[in-house]
């Protein structure tokens, strides 16, 4: 029950995502969509926006575990303290999949990872994504 209840919760976690396209792409009358979203990482002031894709199943109770992510430094990232995080979850079904976005720094060659990948209680493993933005000293 619990998992269930958290499957709600974590359907509205992504709306500071704003939908930046949408293309059908199967189907002959009630078609699948693909869309494209965008966000901006709140932790790094606003120097970092990532765009992802969405695909939604029509007709379904669960959408695709298919992801992917790029992200790109948009303006001077104050340094810091960057820590690993989840930045994001989305319920891709009822009750049992859920794909997350989550933050990694890698201190050694100071760059931000941005990871997108799909949870399932069971079967196959989901498909994943990663993005890296170097931490730029540079103006812009």
């Amino acid at each position: 029950m619990k998992k269930i209840l958290l499957g709600f919760l974590l359907v509205s976690t992504f709306v500071f995502a704003d939908k930046i396209y949408e293309v059908k792409t199967s189907g002959v009358f009630i078609k699948d969509t693909l869309e494209i979203h965008s966000f901006v990482d709140e932790d790094t002031r606003g120097a970092v926006v990532c765009y992802y894709t969405l695909p939604k199943r029509s007709l379904s109770i669960e959408d695709q575990t298919d992801t992917s992510i790029s992200c790109r430094q948009v303006a001077k990232i104050e340094h810091g303290k960057h820590t690993q995080t989840n930045i994001s979850s989305s319920s891709k079904s009822w009750f049992y999949k859920n794909m997350n976005i989550d933050r990694v720094y890698d201190e050694k060659r100071n760059v931000l990872i941005y990871l997108t990948y799909t949870k399932k209680l069971g079967g196959d493993n989901a498909s994943n994504s990663i993005s890296i933005v170097p931490i730029l000293n540079k103006n812009f």
